[in-house]
């Protein structure tokens, strides 16, 4: 089931969704996907929305979806806000839990207010780099260098990455040979 936020969405820009395994009981597990696209294209509902559901049909577990700020029009740190915000709201909010399954759309219920027992991310490249780039702010506590957090969000309990882009330069021997060479 896909629940749209848009009204009650206190994110910086974007809808982000949570996807909800149909007639699987809500859980205090959350996940928190973040989507690829070169940090410039795609959100939760373009191509990432079959991967999104496969992923909460298979683990039970509620996925929020981000929709974070792309570039040109919002440079970095502009991704690592929006990914932080959302960690720290998904710890203490959850989907719906009212209308969950039924036909109507927008749901009317208000998030559930229960805070989560395990938060995990999710990226796929451009959100794999963005997981990274998320766990290396709150460990070093700095948005950039020099720049303190805005917020202090408790870390995911883990992450999962799927092929993340972490070499923004483009420069190391694989992407001129497109194979993997040990050191």
């Amino acid at each position: 089931v896909i629940l749209p936020i848009k009204e009650s969405w206190p994110g910086e820009d974007g809808a982000p969704e949570w996807v909800v395994p149909k007639g699987m009981p809500l859980s205090s597990r959350r996940i928190l996907f973040l989507h690829g696209g070169g940090y410039e294209s795609y959100s939760p509902s373009d191509p990432y929305r079959p991967l999104t559901t496969r992923l909460a049909a298979v683990t039970g577990l509620p996925v929020l979806a981000l929709d974070y700020r792309l570039m040109p029009a919002h440079p970095f740190p502009s991704p690592l806000r929006d990914a932080l915000f959302a960690l720290d709201w998904i710890w203490s909010h959850g989907p719906p839990i009212e209308n969950v399954g039924a036909a109507t759309h927008p749901p009317t219920a208000e998030f559930s207010a229960a805070p989560a027992d395990a938060v995990y991310v999710v990226g796929d490249s451009a959100g794999g780099g963005l997981a990274l780039c998320l766990i290396a702010a709150i460990a070093l506590k700095e948005l950039a260098p020099g720049v303190p957090l805005p917020i202090h969000p408790p870390p995911p309990t883990a992450l999962a990455l799927l092929s993340p882009w972490n070499d923004l330069t483009a420069s190391l021997e694989s992407y001129h040979t497109r194979r993997w060479a040990p050191k």
